[in-house]
């Protein structure tokens, strides 16, 4: 009888021990929560031609989770800009989000070595913009840029993700 009862108690040690095993992996695996709002993910990703050259390739500004009225924490970058070319250049910029989506709910600031080119809608870089920046040969400017969502965007903002292509058009200055 000692047998059975070691045998049936070794079966319930095991039982329980595979069952806390298998409550404390459980939990350990759970997904965390999160806060619950979903925000706009933003990246603004450099094209230039052969006449510019920028100091890191890509997206230089990239905003992950942007809420309304988040003008004190916007997405922004700056991108490094040199003329590779023998003569002055124009530079105006462009902006082509992937998608018309959030033309009218994002709001952008950019600017060339302190000078403002646009503050506006993201939908109003859709052309180029009016104001441009010079480089001459061999010249080099920082480009910098802000984008946020203000108070008082609606709800098609949540949950996007978005990627901007952002055109350097460059114009040679005869003189």
């Amino acid at each position: 009888m000692t047998l059975v009862s070691s045998a049936t108690s070794a079966r319930l040690v095991g039982l329980l021990l595979g069952a806390s095993v298998a409550a404390v992996a459980l939990t350990g695996w759970r997904v965390p929560t999160g806060a619950g709002a979903l925000g706009l993910d933003i990246r603004f990703i450099a094209a230039t031609s052969g006449e510019l050259t920028v100091e890191r390739p890509g997206a230089f500004v990239s905003g992950r989770g942007l809420v309304p009225g988040g003008a004190q924490r916007p997405a922004k970058g700056a991108l490094h800009v040199t003329n590779v070319t023998g003569s002055l250049l124009r530079i105006r910029v462009r902006a082509l989000p992937d998608s018309r989506d959030v033309d009218e709910l994002v709001q952008v600031r950019l600017h060339a070595g302190g000078r403002a080119l646009y503050e506006g809608e993201l939908g109003g870089l859709r052309r180029a913009t009016r104001r441009s920046f010079t480089l001459p040969s061999g010249g080099a400017r920082t480009l910098r840029l802000r984008a946020w969502l203000p108070h008082g965007t609606g709800r098609g903002s949540e949950g996007r993700i978005t990627d901007v292509a952002t055109e350097l058009l460059p114009i040679p200055v005869r003189g």
